[in-house]
């Protein structure tokens, strides 16, 4: 990805993810949808542990209309959900899910470098591959922390630039080519993840990662689900050796194709 291309505006951002969100339609039952799922619940269970009454933001709302719709099953546990996105026709979209599903939408349009809520406003934010597709995402990280409560937790996850499957390489290949369809896109570290973490004032607690699956076979089925359905359900029996590995070996799940740190915001940090 060349660094011109990641140096977008605002609006240019909100028109770009606005005509690619017009291109899917949802893959939220592909299988492994439903193991990226499986290991965001794992996550908030670890990480969020009982959402009653916990009011938690979310950084943006592309897997709640397409992919795991995490967020409506958090609203289901008890939490008091928000969520923003860039795309007016992801937050439309989203909202409309939610309400199908008998939820109450809060979700705003806006930009997660500047989150529209006051501070200390949230006991939980969670943003899984979100920061990674503009250039200044520090400045989400210092948001992040501005609208934490004093001890609140934050679950920040990006793209691991040491796939195992080299992911990384494969979305550099295609986004030269035109054909990866969440370009811009970069990929992190876990050091550089933590590092840039603690540089926006927040403490990381614990490390970890999901979805440890071969790219090229993620892709596949998102791919095909868009086309031929039925056809994903040959992709079920390659998920189990990855999951089995990653459910019981934390050495596995850190090498995901998305990692990820829990950090939480001292408690004595009174700015």
């Amino acid at each position: 990805m060349k660094t011109s291309e990641r140096r977008w505006s605002a609006g240019r951002l909100r028109s770009h993810w606005d005509t690619r969100a017009r291109a899917f339609r949802p893959f939220t039952n592909s299988p492994t949808t439903q193991y990226y799922f499986r290991d965001e619940q794992r996550l908030f269970r670890t990480h969020f542990g009982d959402l009653a009454g916990k009011r938690l933001l979310k950084l943006d709302l592309w897997n709640d209309l397409h992919n795991t719709r995490i967020l409506a099953w958090a609203a289901r546990q008890g939490a008091a959900t928000h969520a923003l996105d860039i795309s007016e026709f992801v937050v439309r979209g989203a909202a409309r899910t939610f309400a199908e599903d008998g939820l109450t939408p809060r979700f705003v349009l806006a930009d997660c470098r500047q989150i529209p809520f006051a501070d200390r406003s949230f006991d939980h934010v969670y943003t899984m591959g979100t920061i990674e597709h503009f250039d200044d995402w520090e400045h989400a990280l210092s948001e992040i922390r501005r609208v934490l409560v004093p001890g609140g937790t934050a679950v920040i996850g990006v793209p691991n630039r040491f796939d195992p499957f080299l992911r990384p390489a494969i979305v550099a290949v295609l986004s030269w080519f035109g054909l990866y369809p969440y370009a811009p896109e970069r990929s992190f570290g876990m050091g550089a993840l933590a590092r840039a973490i603690r540089a926006a004032g927040l403490v990381v607690e614990a490390r970890d990662g999901i979805l440890f699956y071969p790219a090229l076979l993620r892709m596949a089925d998102v791919w095909l689900h868009q086309r031929v359905p039925l056809l994903c359900r040959a992709f079920v029996p390659t998920i189990w050796p990855f999951e089995a590995l990653a459910r019981r070996f934390e050495p596995f799940r850190r090498r995901g194709y998305l990692i990820c740190c829990r950090a939480r915001r001292p408690r004595e940090d009174l700015t």
